[in-house]
């Protein structure tokens, strides 16, 4: 892609402008090309994307897109039959080379601009509507074969700009500096040459982010139309990343400053609410639908229910809660879409029939109708375009294809800091240039890998076929010669902000451009990037103000941790409609044991949902292998065939993902759906093994467990309980993890689980069907079946020696209980005590258990109490040494 543009005198007015598609458009009278869609050209099975194109679609589309505009920029005529793949080796680079001029030949058209191209190459002179006189400013050796050709056809068929004409642009374009590092730089940036002294005209700084960025170079700028060095802001430009972030930030600091940009988008970009909607939809009415489709749909304004029920149901969603708690606030129309939106479509019947159901049920808040008829109309064409028999998806999504919000019109004031887009070249010349977002990243830009071909296999394609595809190092040259060319646009001074970490607080690294300059100037990188906070205000190249040290919170945190709430009680913050505490689960009293604070998020429904994708973590693996076992191993029934363990294994464990994880169900899920069916057949046949061995029958699986215990109501369920040939029942827990921390734990008196089961079977809360008549007059046994290792460890239990059962002697609870008492007395006062920074370590090494709840917030870390950790001894907690 060249780098100048091609350039053009205006035969009255000399004017010089860019020559533009719509301009040889009507030049050239080029006729309305087809609509370049590939899509249809896609789906060869044998095509090298086939596989991709399955999992994604519409990014799919996108890669062979821009691999296949490459090659039509390759050949000087625009025309497929340039394209000879046959003269290649068999090779990875002649299969992609085929197959992309396959479908190119397939289609016949071209992108909207090649096609007025490749009409002009065809053109004789004679069909210009009007004189086009090129500028001849020399071969750009960046332009593609096509782009060369069309300048020499506009050169045969125009000639050249008068000389003076040339001369007079070539006077008006930036010069840079005259003397000093900044010229030194600006003319042997590429090339090299000996090192020179730095001075005045380089300034590097590093910032902490771009917020900080814009507020230095807006008092840079101020700085500069007070002392003189500027006369006008126009004097100065801003070379800027432009993104969103920045650019606001940078608005809000000029403004700040009163200093003007020239440069700023009139008004932001229009989001494609339309597209966006139908994206999403036919996404969830595939199924399976993913959580996150669901929960953008859910929070669009045009959807038929008020924006907190959109946020209610995406909040459920996010939690993995397939069946949100809220859609039950949905009602009439609006409980009809999102049921029919949540259950999917599999003909092409049922899609057009919902397409059509969402149309008409669309809202449209003030502001938003002309988006809400756009939508309309989109899932119209959508509905009318299914057909019968399965839905085509693929044709689908790229009639729903989200566009990216229209980039709006800048605008360019005479007297205002030049705001230069850094993907561009200057627009105009400054005095003085602050080049911002120096880091790597940018100047140049990345390069992304092509998955169709590599830098070798570009080369192989020139030198055989003499066809010159994009490659990385080309993308580099360029982006190398465009950085030039963009500090060439200062004449006197040229000041780099190097932050030092993005939007998210990660660390960034100093681009490449960087040591080029650094080799060019003595000293080196050593010292050349002054961090602006280590250095004494009064020597800062702006001006300052000392802002006031906030004041101390009211309220530090305690040095014991302890805080109070002013509430009498905690554990009643849920009652029912008798004034019935809502029951704790053993899963919420061991966040308790660990965390109070964590326990208090979690209550009063504070934790953290992370907006990400579903992802297969050991709580789901866990669910997923429980599902499995507890349906392979039917209570009152004799075991199954160990031959028949594969395929209900594998039908359980479809049905499992069904319920509790179906975006599993999808393609790109299929290695670890393996993965998955390996691990639950390898725990059914061991647990098979074990059953067998200890004569065991299963009386219930899955069952409700609730009591009374340490003056609270507990809820929990139990996985199965099993009756043992010597008569002994068992209640047993599946565990998806190893024997080891656990045997640790229990021998430690660290286990909290089975304490709790014992003290809620000691005080039952019965309800009808809870299956704990069986267990009713004795004291059962209590075990964790490891399902990683295959080992049974249990408490009560004397099992046989040499068998994979092993018992762990002792009060395998008596410390958590200890502890957890404590914390329900504190909780029940109203105070909790926060964590300390060493209670994380305190619980691993003494108690072996991993403090997850530590990671239910970020909060948690931010209120820790520095240097105290909990006492899992005899002592009361104090702070560590």
């Amino acid at each position: 892609m060249r780098l100048d543009p091609l350039l053009y005198a205006h035969p009255l007015t000399g004017a010089v402008m860019p020559v533009t598609t719509d301009l040889l458009s009507e030049t050239y009278l080029a006729p309305t090309a087809d609509a370049w869609d590939i899509g249809g050209a896609l789906a060869d099975p044998t095509a090298p994307w086939a596989e991709s194109l399955q999992i994604a679609p519409t990014e799919t589309q996108g890669a062979v897109e821009r691999a296949l505009r490459g090659v039509m920029q390759a050949t000087p005529g625009l025309d497929p039959a340039a394209v000879t793949p046959d003269r290649l080796p068999p090779s990875r680079a002649k299969r992609h080379l085929q197959a992309l001029r396959d479908v190119w030949a397939n289609t016949g058209t071209l992108p909207e601009d090649l096609s007025v191209i490749r009409h002009v190459l065809s053109c004789t002179a004679d069909q210009a509507a009007a004189p086009l006189p090129v500028l001849d400013i020399g071969d750009d050796p960046l332009a593609t074969p096509a782009e060369a050709a069309l300048a020499a056809q506009l050169c045969r068929h125009h000639g050249s700009a008068p000389s003076a004409r040339l001369a007079a642009w070539r006077a008006s374009q930036p010069q840079g500096a005259a003397a000093g590092a900044l010229s030194h730089v600006q003319r042997n940036l590429l090339c090299g040459a000996p090192a020179v002294a730095r001075d005045g005209t380089l300034g590097f700084f590093a910032l902490r982010d771009s917020l900080a960025e814009a507020q230095f170079a807006a008092a840079l700028a101020r700085r500069m139309l007070e002392d003189g060095r500027a006369a006008l802001a126009s004097d100065i430009a801003l070379l800027v990343p432009e993104t969103p972030t920045r650019l606001a930030h940078l608005a809000e600091a000029f403004a700040d400053q009163g200093v003007p940009l020239s440069g700023l988008p009139e008004a932001a970009g229009l989001r494609d609410l339309a597209g966006e909607l139908a994206t999403l939809a036919l996404r969830c009415l595939r199924p399976p639908a993913p959580a996150m489709a669901l929960a953008s749909l859910a929070v669009l304004p045009l959807m038929p229910w008020p924006a907190a029920t959109g946020a209610a149901l995406a909040r459920d969603l996010m939690r993995g809660n397939y069946k949100p708690k809220a859609a039950d606030l949905l009602q009439d129309k609006a409980a009809t879409v999102w049921e029919a939106l949540r259950t999917g479509a599999t003909t092409g019947a049922q899609l057009a029939f919902k397409l059509g159901l969402l149309a008409e049920s669309l809202t449209a808040p003030p502001g938003l109708e002309p988006a809400r008829s756009a939508a309309q109309g989109l899932l119209r064409r959508l509905q009318a375009s299914v057909g019968d028999g399965a839905p085509d998806w693929q044709a689908l999504s790229r009639l729903a294809t989200l566009s990216a919000p229209a980039a709006p019109l800048s605008l360019r004031l005479l007297d205002g800091v030049s705001l230069l887009p850094a993907s561009d070249l200057p627009w105009r010349g400054a005095r003085h240039l602050i080049v911002t977002g120096f880091a790597a990243g940018d100047y140049p830009s990345g390069v992304p890998t092509s998955p169709f071909f590599l830098d070798s296999e570009v080369a192989l394609i020139g030198d055989t076929l003499g066809l010159h595809l994009p490659s990385r190092e080309a993308a580099l040259r360029r982006g190398l010669a465009l950085f030039a060319r963009q500090i060439g646009a200062a004449s006197d001074s040229a000041t780099f902000l190097c932050p030092q970490r993005d939007g998210m607080g990660r660390p960034l690294t100093p681009p490449m451009t960087l040591s080029l300059i650094a080799r060019l100037l003595e000293g080196g990188e050593k010292w050349l990037v002054q961090d602006l906070t280590a250095l004494p205000p009064i020597s800062w190249p702006t001006a300052h103000r000392s802002v006031p040290p906030l004041p101390a919170p009211a309220a530090p945190l305690p040095e014991g941790g302890m805080i109070h709430l002013g509430r009498r009680d905690l554990l009643r913050l849920h009652e029912d409609e008798t004034g019935r505490a809502k029951p704790q689960s053993p899963s919420r009293l061991e966040t308790l044991l660990v965390s109070p604070l964590a326990w208090f998020l979690g209550e009063t429904d504070a934790t953290d949902i992370p907006w990400a994708p579903e992802a297969l973590d050991i709580m789901l693996a866990g669910t997923l292998a429980h599902h499995v076992l507890e349906h392979v191993f039917a209570p009152d029934a004799a075991l199954p065939d160990p031959a028949d363990l594969p395929g209900l294994t594998e039908t359980h464990l479809a049905q499992g993902i069904a319920r509790h994880a179906p975006f599993l169900a999808a393609a790109e899920w299929q290695l670890e759906r393996e993965t998955l069916r390996r691990e639950a057949l390898r725990a059914a046949q061991v647990w098979h093994g074990i059953l067998s061995e200890n004569g065991a029958r299963i009386l219930k699986n899955e069952f409700r467990l609730e009591g009374n215990a340490h003056g609270i109501d507990i809820r929990g369920r139990a996985d199965c309980i099993l009756h043992l040939g010597d008569g002994q029942l068992v209640i047993v827990d599946h565990k998806k993890s190893g024997s080891t921390r656990r045997r640790m734990r229990m021998r430690a008196g660290w286990d909290l689980q089975i304490g709790l089961y014992r003290a809620m079977l000691a005080r039952p809360i019965r309800a009808e069907g809870d299956g704990l008549d069986l267990v009713a007059g004795q004291e059962p046994a209590i075990a964790y079946h490891l399902l990683n290792d295959g080992t049974v460890l249990s408490s009560g239990l004397d099992p046989a020696s040499g068998g994979r059962v092993e018992g762990v002697e002792g009060d395998i609870s008596a410390k958590a209980v200890a502890l957890l008492q404590t914390r329900l007395a504190e909780v029940g006062g109203g105070s909790l005590r926060l964590n300390g920074t060493e209670d994380e370590a305190a619980f691993g090494k003494t108690a072996a258990l991993t403090a997850y709840a530590l990671d239910a917030s970020p909060l948690l870390r931010r209120f820790m109490v520095e240097g105290l950790s909990v006492s899992l001894g005899d002592d009361d907690e104090e702070e560590a040494p």
